[in-house]
Protein backbone atom coordinates (compact mmCIF):
# COMPACT_ATOMS: atom_id res chain seq x y z
CA UNK A 1 0.00 0.00 0.00
CA UNK A 2 1.41 3.42 -0.66
CA UNK A 3 2.02 5.81 1.70
CA UNK A 4 0.86 9.08 0.77
CA UNK A 5 1.80 12.21 2.82
CA UNK A 6 1.57 15.65 2.99
CA UNK A 7 4.71 17.70 2.64
CA UNK A 8 4.58 18.60 6.43
CA UNK A 9 4.99 14.91 7.35
CA UNK A 10 7.57 13.95 4.74
CA UNK A 11 10.16 17.26 6.17
CA UNK A 12 9.41 15.86 9.62
CA UNK A 13 10.80 12.47 8.41
CA UNK A 14 13.79 13.61 6.88
CA UNK A 15 14.46 15.95 9.76
CA UNK A 16 14.19 12.64 12.07
CA UNK A 17 16.16 10.80 9.50
CA UNK A 18 19.00 13.79 10.03
CA UNK A 19 18.82 13.84 13.95
CA UNK A 20 18.58 9.96 14.04
CA UNK A 21 22.20 10.02 12.20
CA UNK A 22 23.87 11.96 14.42
CA UNK A 23 26.49 9.69 15.85
CA UNK A 24 27.85 9.91 20.48
CA UNK A 25 30.50 11.91 20.49
CA UNK A 26 30.06 15.46 19.97
CA UNK A 27 32.66 17.79 19.07
CA UNK A 28 34.63 15.88 16.61
CA UNK A 29 35.92 16.68 13.01
CA UNK A 30 36.75 14.29 10.15
CA UNK A 31 38.19 14.81 6.46
CA UNK A 32 38.05 13.50 3.58
CA UNK A 33 40.97 13.68 1.07
CA UNK A 34 40.79 12.86 -2.79
CA UNK A 35 43.78 12.13 -4.77
CA UNK A 36 44.25 11.55 -8.74
CA UNK A 37 46.46 8.32 -9.17
CA UNK A 38 49.47 9.13 -11.36
CA UNK A 39 52.39 7.63 -12.71
CA UNK A 40 55.30 9.05 -10.66
CA UNK A 41 57.79 9.25 -13.65
CA UNK A 42 55.49 10.95 -16.68
CA UNK A 43 52.33 12.20 -14.46
CA UNK A 44 49.95 10.19 -16.27
CA UNK A 45 46.88 10.11 -14.99
CA UNK A 46 45.81 6.27 -13.60
CA UNK A 47 42.45 4.58 -14.67
CA UNK A 48 39.99 2.33 -13.11
CA UNK A 49 41.07 -0.70 -15.74
CA UNK A 50 44.45 -0.71 -17.05
CA UNK A 51 48.00 -2.39 -16.65
CA UNK A 52 47.60 -1.95 -14.30
CA UNK A 53 44.86 0.07 -13.07
CA UNK A 54 43.12 1.08 -9.89
CA UNK A 55 41.29 -2.08 -10.12
CA UNK A 56 44.34 -4.04 -9.94
CA UNK A 57 45.56 -1.62 -6.58
CA UNK A 58 42.38 -1.86 -4.82
CA UNK A 59 42.51 -5.87 -4.90
CA UNK A 60 46.04 -6.04 -3.77
CA UNK A 61 45.09 -3.61 -0.85
CA UNK A 62 42.20 -5.87 -0.47
CA UNK A 63 44.39 -8.70 -0.11
CA UNK A 64 46.73 -6.70 2.18
CA UNK A 65 47.05 -7.91 6.21
CA UNK A 66 44.45 -5.44 8.19
CA UNK A 67 42.37 -4.43 5.06
CA UNK A 68 39.08 -5.04 4.84
CA UNK A 69 37.48 -5.00 1.16
CA UNK A 70 34.69 -3.21 -0.21
CA UNK A 71 32.58 -4.96 -2.83
CA UNK A 72 29.32 -3.62 -4.52
CA UNK A 73 27.89 -5.82 -6.73
CA UNK A 74 30.98 -7.62 -6.43
CA UNK A 75 33.07 -5.17 -7.89
CA UNK A 76 35.72 -4.49 -5.46
CA UNK A 77 34.91 -0.60 -4.31
CA UNK A 78 37.42 0.18 -2.10
CA UNK A 79 39.19 -1.01 1.32
CA UNK A 80 38.77 0.02 4.88
CA UNK A 81 40.50 -0.37 8.75
CA UNK A 82 39.31 1.01 12.07
CA UNK A 83 41.64 4.15 11.03
CA UNK A 84 40.70 4.91 7.39
CA UNK A 85 38.70 4.01 4.50
CA UNK A 86 39.55 4.37 0.69
CA UNK A 87 36.79 4.67 -1.81
CA UNK A 88 36.94 5.91 -5.28
CA UNK A 89 35.13 8.76 -7.22
CA UNK A 90 33.70 8.04 -10.83
CA UNK A 91 36.96 8.98 -12.64
CA UNK A 92 38.64 6.77 -10.14
CA UNK A 93 39.81 9.12 -7.93
CA UNK A 94 41.11 7.90 -4.44
CA UNK A 95 39.37 9.11 -1.69
CA UNK A 96 40.88 8.74 1.89
CA UNK A 97 38.52 9.35 4.39
CA UNK A 98 39.19 9.47 7.94
CA UNK A 99 37.27 9.01 10.88
CA UNK A 100 35.88 11.65 13.34
CA UNK A 101 38.46 12.74 15.83
CA UNK A 102 38.39 15.58 18.47
CA UNK A 103 41.68 16.41 18.07
CA UNK A 104 44.11 17.11 15.02
CA UNK A 105 46.86 15.00 15.87
CA UNK A 106 44.67 11.99 15.72
CA UNK A 107 43.46 12.46 12.45
CA UNK A 108 47.44 13.35 11.26
CA UNK A 109 48.34 9.78 12.74
CA UNK A 110 44.86 7.98 10.98
CA UNK A 111 46.17 10.03 7.68
CA UNK A 112 49.89 8.97 7.78
CA UNK A 113 49.03 5.47 8.90
CA UNK A 114 46.92 5.63 5.91
CA UNK A 115 49.47 6.79 3.75
CA UNK A 116 52.09 4.00 5.25
CA UNK A 117 49.66 1.00 3.85
CA UNK A 118 48.57 2.65 0.92
CA UNK A 119 51.66 3.93 -0.65
CA UNK A 120 54.10 1.25 -0.99
CA UNK A 121 51.50 -0.35 -2.87
CA UNK A 122 51.28 2.44 -5.43
CA UNK A 123 55.41 2.73 -5.21
CA UNK A 124 55.95 -1.10 -6.90
CA UNK A 125 53.78 0.24 -10.11
CA UNK A 126 55.90 3.84 -9.62
CA UNK A 127 52.33 5.08 -8.92
CA UNK A 128 52.06 8.10 -6.06
CA UNK A 129 48.83 9.98 -5.08
CA UNK A 130 48.96 13.71 -5.93
CA UNK A 131 46.02 16.46 -4.36
CA UNK A 132 45.04 18.65 -6.84
CA UNK A 133 41.68 20.60 -7.10
CA UNK A 134 41.40 19.46 -11.01
CA UNK A 135 43.42 17.37 -13.37
CA UNK A 136 45.68 19.46 -14.98
CA UNK A 137 45.96 17.20 -17.99
CA UNK A 138 43.19 15.30 -19.35
CA UNK A 139 40.39 16.31 -21.39
CA UNK A 140 36.81 15.15 -19.28
CA UNK A 141 35.52 12.81 -21.71
CA UNK A 142 38.84 10.85 -22.03
CA UNK A 143 38.70 10.03 -18.56
CA UNK A 144 36.62 6.71 -18.57
CA UNK A 145 33.84 6.33 -15.78
CA UNK A 146 33.75 3.44 -13.33
CA UNK A 147 31.46 0.79 -14.45
CA UNK A 148 28.91 1.61 -11.49
CA UNK A 149 25.06 1.53 -12.60
CA UNK A 150 24.87 4.82 -10.47
CA UNK A 151 28.14 6.90 -12.12
CA UNK A 152 26.45 5.49 -15.67
CA UNK A 153 23.15 7.36 -15.01
CA UNK A 154 24.73 10.47 -12.71
CA UNK A 155 26.74 10.83 -15.92
CA UNK A 156 23.58 11.00 -17.88
CA UNK A 157 21.33 12.90 -15.91
CA UNK A 158 24.90 15.71 -14.76
CA UNK A 159 25.83 15.80 -18.32
CA UNK A 160 22.43 17.01 -19.26
CA UNK A 161 22.31 19.58 -16.66
CA UNK A 162 24.81 21.45 -16.41
CA UNK A 163 28.32 22.42 -18.79
CA UNK A 164 30.38 21.13 -16.84
CA UNK A 165 29.45 18.49 -14.97
CA UNK A 166 31.67 15.82 -16.63
CA UNK A 167 34.13 17.70 -15.81
CA UNK A 168 33.25 17.31 -11.74
CA UNK A 169 32.70 14.00 -12.03
CA UNK A 170 36.06 12.92 -14.02
CA UNK A 171 39.07 15.55 -13.59
CA UNK A 172 37.79 17.52 -9.77
CA UNK A 173 39.25 16.77 -6.26
CA UNK A 174 38.29 18.11 -3.20
CA UNK A 175 39.01 18.28 0.65
CA UNK A 176 35.98 17.76 2.76
CA UNK A 177 35.63 18.57 6.52
CA UNK A 178 32.83 17.52 8.51
CA UNK A 179 32.04 18.69 12.09
CA UNK A 180 29.27 18.31 14.57
CA UNK A 181 26.13 21.07 15.01
CA UNK A 182 24.67 20.77 19.28
CA UNK A 183 21.23 21.30 18.25
CA UNK A 184 18.68 23.59 16.08
CA UNK A 185 20.05 26.54 16.75
CA UNK A 186 23.72 25.63 16.72
CA UNK A 187 23.17 24.17 13.35
CA UNK A 188 21.47 27.58 12.18
CA UNK A 189 23.86 29.79 13.36
CA UNK A 190 26.77 27.11 11.76
CA UNK A 191 24.89 26.54 8.65
CA UNK A 192 24.55 30.48 7.79
CA UNK A 193 28.48 30.95 8.82
CA UNK A 194 29.74 28.39 6.69
CA UNK A 195 27.68 29.70 3.83
CA UNK A 196 29.01 33.15 4.16
CA UNK A 197 32.31 31.57 4.05
CA UNK A 198 32.20 29.68 0.87
CA UNK A 199 34.04 32.60 -1.49
CA UNK A 200 36.58 32.24 1.21
CA UNK A 201 37.26 28.97 1.48
CA UNK A 202 36.88 28.58 -2.49
CA UNK A 203 39.52 31.13 -3.29
CA UNK A 204 42.00 30.67 -0.52
CA UNK A 205 42.59 27.23 -1.21
CA UNK A 206 42.29 27.26 -4.95
CA UNK A 207 45.68 25.00 -6.55
CA UNK A 208 44.38 24.73 -10.21
CA UNK A 209 46.56 26.78 -12.55
CA UNK A 210 45.99 24.60 -15.74
CA UNK A 211 42.99 22.30 -16.86
CA UNK A 212 42.54 19.97 -19.68
CA UNK A 213 46.32 21.03 -20.80
CA UNK A 214 45.48 24.95 -20.85
CA UNK A 215 46.51 27.20 -18.90
CA UNK A 216 43.55 29.79 -16.56
CA UNK A 217 43.70 32.68 -16.55
CA UNK A 218 41.11 33.15 -14.27
CA UNK A 219 40.90 31.74 -10.75
CA UNK A 220 38.99 29.25 -9.00
CA UNK A 221 38.58 26.87 -11.71
CA UNK A 222 36.60 23.66 -9.01
CA UNK A 223 34.65 26.33 -7.57
CA UNK A 224 34.10 27.37 -11.69
CA UNK A 225 32.80 23.79 -12.64
CA UNK A 226 30.32 23.20 -9.49
CA UNK A 227 28.78 26.48 -10.65
CA UNK A 228 27.95 24.51 -14.10
CA UNK A 229 26.82 20.96 -12.83
CA UNK A 230 23.14 20.74 -12.01
CA UNK A 231 22.73 23.88 -10.42
CA UNK A 232 19.43 22.14 -9.10
CA UNK A 233 21.11 19.98 -6.60
CA UNK A 234 24.97 22.04 -6.30
CA UNK A 235 25.67 25.38 -4.53
CA UNK A 236 24.10 27.61 -2.18
CA UNK A 237 20.92 26.80 -0.43
CA UNK A 238 18.02 29.65 -0.87
CA UNK A 239 17.24 30.14 1.64
CA UNK A 240 20.40 29.40 4.03
CA UNK A 241 20.05 33.21 5.41
CA UNK A 242 16.29 33.21 6.31
CA UNK A 243 16.00 34.13 9.84
CA UNK A 244 13.87 30.76 10.84
CA UNK A 245 16.13 28.56 8.17
CA UNK A 246 16.35 24.82 10.18
CA UNK A 247 16.73 21.31 9.76
CA UNK A 248 13.30 21.94 8.19
CA UNK A 249 14.30 23.92 5.67
CA UNK A 250 16.81 21.91 4.49
CA UNK A 251 14.53 19.13 4.56
CA UNK A 252 11.95 21.31 2.25
CA UNK A 253 14.79 21.76 -0.13
CA UNK A 254 15.82 18.18 -0.44
CA UNK A 255 12.05 17.01 -1.16
CA UNK A 256 12.26 18.78 -4.83
CA UNK A 257 15.62 17.01 -5.80
CA UNK A 258 15.29 14.66 -8.68
CA UNK A 259 16.86 11.70 -7.05
CA UNK A 260 18.11 9.86 -9.89
CA UNK A 261 17.30 5.95 -9.10
CA UNK A 262 16.44 4.20 -6.44
CA UNK A 263 17.56 1.02 -4.89
CA UNK A 264 16.19 -2.26 -5.24
CA UNK A 265 18.12 -4.77 -3.28
CA UNK A 266 21.66 -3.70 -4.43
CA UNK A 267 20.62 -2.88 -7.73
CA UNK A 268 20.12 0.91 -8.66
CA UNK A 269 17.07 1.30 -11.07
CA UNK A 270 16.87 4.53 -12.52
CA UNK A 271 13.88 6.90 -12.16
CA UNK A 272 13.90 9.88 -14.33
CA UNK A 273 12.80 13.16 -13.40
CA UNK A 274 10.78 11.81 -9.65
CA UNK A 275 11.67 14.21 -7.00
CA UNK A 276 12.68 12.67 -3.46
CA UNK A 277 8.60 13.76 -2.49
CA UNK A 278 6.95 12.15 -5.93
CA UNK A 279 9.17 9.23 -4.84
CA UNK A 280 8.10 9.37 -1.26
CA UNK A 281 4.23 9.29 -2.81
CA UNK A 282 4.93 6.08 -4.44
CA UNK A 283 7.24 4.37 -1.83
CA UNK A 284 4.99 0.93 -0.33
CA UNK A 285 7.11 0.59 3.15
CA UNK A 286 8.33 2.96 6.37
CA UNK A 287 11.84 0.51 5.01
CA UNK A 288 11.72 2.42 1.34
CA UNK A 289 10.75 6.25 2.86
CA UNK A 290 13.50 5.40 4.71
CA UNK A 291 15.50 4.26 2.07
CA UNK A 292 15.03 7.00 -0.52
CA UNK A 293 15.93 9.58 1.86
CA UNK A 294 19.17 7.95 2.85
CA UNK A 295 19.94 8.22 -0.64
CA UNK A 296 18.42 11.83 -1.45
CA UNK A 297 20.65 13.19 1.50
CA UNK A 298 23.57 11.87 -0.76
CA UNK A 299 22.95 12.73 -4.33
CA UNK A 300 22.63 16.60 -3.45
CA UNK A 301 25.92 18.72 -3.39
CA UNK A 302 25.75 21.82 -1.67
CA UNK A 303 28.72 23.97 -1.03
CA UNK A 304 27.63 22.63 2.83
CA UNK A 305 26.08 19.62 3.02
CA UNK A 306 23.78 18.38 5.72
CA UNK A 307 23.78 14.60 7.04
CA UNK A 308 24.10 13.84 10.99
CA UNK A 309 27.42 16.79 10.62
CA UNK A 310 27.77 19.54 8.57
CA UNK A 311 29.94 18.83 5.63
CA UNK A 312 32.43 21.68 4.10
CA UNK A 313 32.81 20.87 0.42
CA UNK A 314 34.35 24.35 -1.08
CA UNK A 315 38.13 23.38 -0.54
CA UNK A 316 40.29 21.99 -3.35
CA UNK A 317 42.04 19.10 -2.95
CA UNK A 318 45.23 19.92 -0.89
CA UNK A 319 48.25 18.17 0.64
CA UNK A 320 48.32 16.97 4.29
CA UNK A 321 49.99 20.45 5.95
CA UNK A 322 48.01 22.13 4.27
CA UNK A 323 44.75 19.97 4.75
CA UNK A 324 45.19 19.72 8.16
CA UNK A 325 45.83 23.80 8.99
CA UNK A 326 42.21 24.23 7.36
CA UNK A 327 40.28 21.27 9.81
CA UNK A 328 42.59 23.45 12.51
CA UNK A 329 41.15 26.67 11.51
CA UNK A 330 37.26 25.23 10.93
CA UNK A 331 37.51 23.68 14.35
CA UNK A 332 38.90 26.80 16.19
CA UNK A 333 36.38 28.63 14.54
CA UNK A 334 33.15 26.62 14.58
CA UNK A 335 34.03 24.95 18.04
CA UNK A 336 34.61 28.11 20.16
CA UNK A 337 31.83 29.45 21.16
CA UNK A 338 32.84 32.89 21.75
CA UNK A 339 34.28 32.94 17.80
CA UNK A 340 31.13 31.45 16.71
CA UNK A 341 29.31 34.31 18.01
CA UNK A 342 31.89 36.31 16.91
CA UNK A 343 31.27 35.44 12.78
CA UNK A 344 27.76 35.01 13.63
CA UNK A 345 27.79 39.30 14.45
CA UNK A 346 30.44 39.48 11.44
CA UNK A 347 28.12 37.77 8.99
CA UNK A 348 24.41 39.13 9.92
CA UNK A 349 23.69 41.05 6.84
CA UNK A 350 24.66 38.60 4.30
CA UNK A 351 22.87 37.25 1.60
CA UNK A 352 22.91 34.65 -0.90
CA UNK A 353 23.24 37.26 -4.05
CA UNK A 354 26.32 38.82 -1.60
CA UNK A 355 28.15 35.30 -1.47
CA UNK A 356 27.37 34.76 -5.64
CA UNK A 357 28.79 38.10 -6.00
CA UNK A 358 31.89 37.22 -3.50
CA UNK A 359 32.37 33.98 -5.92
CA UNK A 360 32.50 36.42 -8.94
CA UNK A 361 35.22 38.08 -7.40
CA UNK A 362 37.43 35.32 -6.45
CA UNK A 363 36.88 33.77 -9.83
CA UNK A 364 37.66 37.27 -11.67
CA UNK A 365 40.61 38.15 -9.01
CA UNK A 366 41.73 35.42 -6.72
CA UNK A 367 43.14 35.93 -3.09
CA UNK A 368 43.35 39.98 -4.36
CA UNK A 369 39.35 39.83 -4.92
CA UNK A 370 37.27 41.62 -2.33
CA UNK A 371 34.24 40.37 -0.73
CA UNK A 372 32.17 41.88 2.33
CA UNK A 373 34.17 45.38 2.25
CA UNK A 374 37.38 43.15 2.49
CA UNK A 375 39.90 41.50 0.43
CA UNK A 376 40.43 37.73 0.39
CA UNK A 377 43.76 37.88 2.08
CA UNK A 378 42.89 39.99 5.29
CA UNK A 379 39.75 37.61 5.28
CA UNK A 380 42.26 35.04 5.72
CA UNK A 381 44.27 36.13 8.02
CA UNK A 382 41.41 37.43 10.22
CA UNK A 383 39.98 33.81 10.34
CA UNK A 384 43.52 32.68 11.66
CA UNK A 385 43.71 34.84 14.16
CA UNK A 386 40.07 33.84 15.46
CA UNK A 387 40.75 30.14 15.18
CA UNK A 388 44.24 30.77 16.81
CA UNK A 389 42.74 32.10 19.92
CA UNK A 390 39.81 28.82 19.80
CA UNK A 391 42.95 26.07 19.77
CA UNK A 392 45.30 24.22 22.19
CA UNK A 393 48.71 25.65 21.99
CA UNK A 394 49.92 22.40 20.23
CA UNK A 395 46.58 22.88 18.04
CA UNK A 396 47.98 26.19 17.13
CA UNK A 397 50.49 24.72 14.90
CA UNK A 398 48.81 23.16 12.70
CA UNK A 399 47.94 26.72 11.09
CA UNK A 400 51.16 27.76 10.04
CA UNK A 401 51.33 26.72 6.44
CA UNK A 402 48.15 28.92 5.96
CA UNK A 403 49.71 31.88 7.94
CA UNK A 404 52.87 31.53 5.77
CA UNK A 405 50.50 31.67 2.31
CA UNK A 406 48.16 34.31 3.03
CA UNK A 407 50.35 36.23 4.66
CA UNK A 408 52.49 36.29 1.77
CA UNK A 409 49.30 37.61 -0.84
CA UNK A 410 49.52 33.70 -2.05
CA UNK A 411 46.80 30.58 -2.38
CA UNK A 412 48.22 27.49 -2.78
CA UNK A 413 48.03 27.98 -6.36
CA UNK A 414 50.09 30.87 -6.92
CA UNK A 415 52.55 29.02 -4.48
CA UNK A 416 52.51 26.16 -7.55
CA UNK A 417 52.62 28.51 -10.17
CA UNK A 418 56.28 29.74 -8.62
CA UNK A 419 57.45 26.28 -7.99
CA UNK A 420 56.54 25.48 -11.47
CA UNK A 421 58.66 28.59 -13.24
CA UNK A 422 61.64 27.51 -11.25
CA UNK A 423 61.68 23.29 -11.64
CA UNK A 424 58.63 23.27 -14.30
CA UNK A 425 55.86 20.98 -14.08
CA UNK A 426 57.81 17.75 -13.52
CA UNK A 427 59.43 19.55 -10.02
CA UNK A 428 56.32 20.47 -8.85
CA UNK A 429 54.38 17.42 -9.43
CA UNK A 430 57.05 15.45 -7.04
CA UNK A 431 56.48 17.85 -4.58
CA UNK A 432 52.85 17.64 -4.82
CA UNK A 433 53.28 13.57 -4.85
CA UNK A 434 52.03 12.59 -1.30
CA UNK A 435 54.68 11.25 1.22
CA UNK A 436 54.90 8.34 3.87
CA UNK A 437 55.89 9.76 7.86
CA UNK A 438 58.50 7.04 9.00
CA UNK A 439 57.49 6.25 12.82
CA UNK A 440 53.88 6.70 12.04
CA UNK A 441 52.33 2.81 12.49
Amino acid sequence: MRMKRTRQEKIDRIVDRIKSDKKPGQGQLGIEMEHMIVDRETGRRIFYEGQPGVLEILEELARMPGLEPVRINGHIAGVRNEDMAVSIEPGAQFELSIPQARDIKTLEERAQKGYNLLLPVLEKYGYGMMALGADPDNQALDVPIIAKERYRIMNNWLGAHGSHSRKMMRLSCALQVSIDYFGPEDFQKKYRILTAMVPILYTLTDTVSRLSGNKLDKFNARQEIWRGTDPDRTGLIPTSFEEDFSFASYADWLLDRVILFRLEGEKEVETGDITLSQAMDQAESEEEWSGLIDQALGIVFPDIRVKGFLEIRPMDALPLDLSLAVTAMIKGLFYDMNNLDRLDRKFKTVSIDLVERGMDSGRDNGIHGYYLSDYFANWGIKLLDLAQEGLSEEEKAYLAPLRNLWSHLETPRISYEKIEEEEGWEGLRRILLARRKEGVR
